[in-house]
């Protein structure tokens, strides 16, 4: 009996020991970090789509709504968003809203920037922990086209096989290579090559998105005279434009921004034109770059209108602004849309 009871004892004490041995080590107890990210960059919103709902559109970085609504030809000025990252680039989810949806072919759906022609994937944005104004990373998001541009439509040549879409201005429909060969030359010539669309492509249509990676000027940002400014041309059917200051009063004379004509920075140019963008994809990125210009003089700003012609003389003035000033030290861009003999119009939106 006695022995029992020490077999038992030592086999209890045996097997507590190999349960202890065996036993997962305590993890620490996982606790957030109250450390802020320090990441940050600076987005601004151009509301640039010309049959936009009329209630304005609200513009969302990674679901955070930045400034308030805008209507059509309005922005919002850079504001700086905590983003986090690995201080290479941040996944960072951009969209613009409505009260009651965009309407046309999105209906109810938010305008989402999309950075590949089949997915729904995010714009991956570079960071900054500098606190210096020349340092900063800036992006500039502009909503631009129509809200019923229809989705692209992936077309076959006579072999069957993928080939160049061709999208009809007029109508709004897309054709094939072999459609395209039937028509005459005015029919051809009216005509926009897009490319292939991608298999699997999902792009719903209606507004694009440009995203603009921005740089200041560096000596507007201390000058007392000076402005910067930069023309965002994004009407679907107007021909080149040509932009200026006309002066009207103060101490200055009339400022020409743009020597040649501009294009529709991301969309389809007239028949004579070189198409630059393919609605396969519906976000693109680019780069407008500001230019600095003597606005204001004795500390006083001049009075300009803003005028858009079809020539360099300015004899064919197709869309104007009247009686605006600019402040110096201060960034603007001008912002052409709608469409060309009917809605057209241009007005200047502060980014800083």
């Amino acid at each position: 009996m006695i022995s029992t009871m020490k077999f038992s004892i030592k086999t209890s004490i045996a097997l507590a020991a190999l349960a202890m041995a065996c036993a997962e080590p305590d993890a620490p107890t996982p606790a957030p970090s109250n450390n802020l990210s320090y990441y940050t960059a600076e987005f601004s919103f151009i509301n640039a789509v010309a049959d936009a709902p009329a209630n304005g559109l609200d513009f969302y970085v990674n679901n955070n709504k930045i400034g308030d609504t805008k209507a059509f030809l309005e922005g919002v000025p850079h504001t700086v968003v905590q983003i986090t990252t690995n201080g290479v680039g941040a996944n960072t989810n951009l969209r613009v809203k409505s009260a009651g949806g965009i309407g046309g072919v999105l209906g109810t759906n938010d305008l989402i920037y999309r950075a590949g022609n089949n997915n729904n994937n995010n714009f991956v944005a570079s960071a900054s922990i500098s606190t210096t104004t020349l340092n900063t990373i800036r992006y500039t998001l502009v909503a631009l086209d129509s809200t019923t541009r229809p989705a692209p439509l992936r077309k076959l040549n006579a072999a069957n096989f993928g080939d160049t879409t061709f999208f009809q201005k007029l109508t709004g429909n897309y054709i094939s290579t072999v459609d395209r060969a039937l028509l005459d030359a005015a029919g051809k010539a009216a005509l926009a090559p897009i490319g292939t669309v991608p298999l699997g492509s999902t792009d719903p249509g209606g507004p694009r998105f440009a995203l603009l990676t921005d740089t200041y000027p560096a000596a507007v940002l201390t000058s007392a005279t000076q402005a910067a400014f930069r023309v965002i041309q994004t009407s679907p059917n107007a021909p080149g434009l040509f932009v200026r200051l006309k002066f009207v009063s103060g101490t200055g004379a009339d400022i020409t921004l743009t020597g040649a004509a501009v294009g529709y920075i991301m969309g389809f140019l007239t028949p004579t034109q070189t198409a630059n963008f393919s609605p396969s994809v519906g976000s693109r990125s680019t780069t407008v770059a500001f230019g600095a210009q003597t606005v204001v003089a004795a500390g006083v700003p001049n009075v300009y209108n803003i005028e858009v012609a079809t020539d360099a003389a300015f004899t064919n003035v197709v869309a104007s602004k009247a009686g605006v000033s600019f402040n110096s030290r201060k960034m603007y861009s001008l912002v052409i849309s709608g469409k060309y003999g009917s809605t057209l119009a241009v007005n200047a939106v502060q980014q800083n």
